[in-house]
């Protein structure tokens, strides 16, 4: 796990950058302020969304771990003593506390304190915040663990304390994709990161240190999936995949897919399009648009009228797919969907090709125009490129050569996160808001970051020796 090249000297990996005391104290006020402001806005009292009742159908063991959900949220919230009321506020509180440690690995890792601070600031104003954090849902936990992930991975990959930071890394991912398993991509991804942050640092990424790394990031899934694997007969961190794709392939079918299938998935395919049919005839269910010749076209209206497909997505999924179950085991009839679902991915490759380019679309755009703190910070970054065009440039302040780790830092955790949380909705479901709220919450840090270095071009933040 660790090698010679790999350890920091002591003296190093205890020095604590200038100023990283102060900025922790700010940090600390500005998450107090907001959690004053939510409390007086009423935002810190629970609510129950239509999903938060399938957390807590648990059930005896071992049949709590062959339900739809992980059964890890639920038990966590039943811990509480208080009882869902406290859970807005431990959920905000964790989610803080992740962002202050992240905000000091950071600079521990290197960066000036204003690309740290732009992360920070970002986090901190995020959707996952403003919409999230009194939901009973684990979107709140699952994003302040990935945080404290990307913490343990820039530590790691700074050299301080290899063993702890790495055994840190498994335990906070870990728990981040079992809550939300959307996470899972991060999994690969997360391990991948570590090798350009090594060598953003002058570090060698020896073979031990990166095969411990991604055992870490592993360990947590082959755990969780070996031991559903042995009691409930499916290897993965909770059975939901395959229903929640059997919407997607559902959409897809016609005549002419449902006789490209495999005979013996033909059946359910045939049920499932007779279903949506009748549904669509009801309005229950919203039909293929025509495109410009007046013919239905599933691919024209998934890679250019996405949101049809995601408004009704749900509607054909749970009313209509779900009803098709009976007395099935649901472990049995999850694997049956993935099948399907599968199987029809592969009878339309143009049609899955088409869904995934409409799917990237939407998600896209509602990363960047309806996540709040991307746009303030865009909006304040058009503002001083603005004034910086008026402004005559100063000879005098050619800014500081620490700042050259600041933006590529900044880029990969903002597309690796975004990434890593996001792939998932895109391939195989639909990118729902609430999703797309906690796969953006970096992306605020780039316009931020650009914003503070247009005001101030010859100031550079404090930086981690």
């Amino acid at each position: 796990m660790t090698s010679s090249e790999d350890a920091s000297p002591p003296a190093v990996a205890a020095q604590e950058p200038e100023g990283l005391r102060r900025e922790t104290l700010w940090l600390l006020a500005a998450s107090a302020a907001i959690a004053v402001m939510l409390a007086l806005a009423g935002r810190l009292s629970p609510w129950i969304s239509p999903d938060t009742p399938g957390y807590f159908d648990l059930g005896p063991w071992p049949d709590l771990l062959a339900r739809p959900r992980n059964p890890l949220y639920g038990w966590l919230v039943g811990w509480l003593p208080g009882g869902l009321a406290a859970v807005p506020a431990l959920q905000l509180g964790l989610y803080f506390l992740a962002v202050v440690l992240l905000h000091r690995a950071l600079r521990r890792y290197g960066v000036s304190g204003r690309a740290a601070g732009s992360v920070s600031a970002g986090v901190l104003i995020s959707n996952v915040v403003l919409l999230w954090s009194n939901a009973i849902l684990p979107e709140c936990l699952a994003v302040a663990c990935a945080l404290v992930a990307l913490a343990a991975l820039l530590l790691r990959a700074a050299g301080h304390r290899p063993v702890a930071n790495t055994c840190l890394l498994g335990l906070s991912l870990g728990a981040s994709y079992v809550l939300r398993p959307t996470f899972l991509p991060a999994a690969i991804l997360f391990p991948l990161l570590y090798l350009p942050l090594c060598r953003l640092k002058g570090r060698r990424a020896t073979a031990p240190a990166f095969l411990g790394v991604a055992f870490a990031c592993v360990l947590p899934f082959l755990a969780v999936a070996s031991l559903r694997l042995a009691t409930v007969r499916d290897f993965n961190i909770v059975s939901f995949g395959g229903f929640q794709m059997s919407g997607m392939a559902g959409l897809m079918l016609d005549e002419d897919v449902v006789r490209r299938l495999p005979a013996d998935i033909q059946p359910l395919a045939r049920q499932i399009l007779d279903r949506r049919t009748q549904a669509e005839a009801r309005g229950t269910v919203l039909p293929t648009p025509t495109n410009s010749t007046g013919q239905r076209s599933f691919v024209s209206a998934a890679a250019g009228y996405y949101d049809i497909y995601a408004r009704t997505y749900d509607a054909l999924l749970y009313e209509e797919i779900n009803a098709l179950r009976g007395d099935e085991d649901w472990v049995a009839w999850n694997q049956r969907l993935m099948r399907f679902a599968i199987a029809t991915i592969r009878a339309a490759p143009a049609r899955y090709a088409a869904w995934v380019v409409g799917g990237t679309s939407r998600a896209v755009g509602r990363l960047l125009v309806t996540n709040l703190a991307f746009m303030l910070g865009f909006i304040a970054l058009a503002a001083a490129f603005a004034a910086a065009c008026w402004r005559p440039p100063r000879r005098d302040a050619p800014g500081d050569i620490r700042d050259a780790l600041d933006m590529p830092v900044l880029l990969l955790l903002a597309v690796s996160y975004t990434v890593a949380a996001g792939a998932l909705m895109v391939l195989v479901t639909f990118p729902a808001g609430r999703y797309l709220d906690s796969a953006g919450i970096l992306l605020p840090a780039l316009p931020i970051y650009l914003t503070l270095r247009l005001l101030r071009p010859g100031r550079a933040g404090s930086a981690a020796s």
